[in-house]
């Protein structure tokens, strides 16, 4: 390998380490943000607050795909198809989510939003840099 090539291949590796680092650094912090508000988001999922009573794995993954399920509902049905309802036919997981309840989950968990995003990038980003590195290698 010359100089070139060595420096891309430990820059590879560094950041996909480093990428896999922070993602599960935001993990953590995003893991941590749903426990404290736990009843108030089970409330604007489910309708019910006490519909998860402590966050293991199995409910940190449902409600982490939350933000990532309004924000896709929202981008379809206003932005593209230009229609007034976002959520006509609800997803069978989030069935009881209104138009009232989307426009609160923009106002009041913005840093939810900020953070669930910020770790959706950095995980995209670990897998296209890991395998981009996978390919290099070869």
């Amino acid at each position: 390998m010359n100089d070139s090539e060595n420096f891309f291949y430990h820059f590879g590796h560094i950041s996909t380490i480093l990428l896999l680092l922070l993602y599960f650094i935001a993990m953590l912090i995003e893991r941590s943000y749903i426990k404290r508000n736990l009843s108030k988001i089970c409330k604007l999922a489910f309708d019910n607050e006490n519909y998860f009573k402590k966050i293991d794995l199995g409910n940190y993954m449902v409600l982490s795909f939350l933000p990532l399920i309004i924000q896709i509902g929202f981008l379809r049905e206003r932005v593209i198809l230009k229609r007034e309802a976002i959520f006509p036919n609800p997803p069978i997981l989030f069935s009881s989510i209104s138009d009232r309840k989307v426009e609160n989950f923009f106002k009041n968990y913005k840093s939810w939003l900020y953070i669930s995003n910020i770790k959706w990038i950095i995980g995209i980003l670990w897998l296209v840099i890991g395998s981009i590195m996978v390919l290099y290698s070869k």
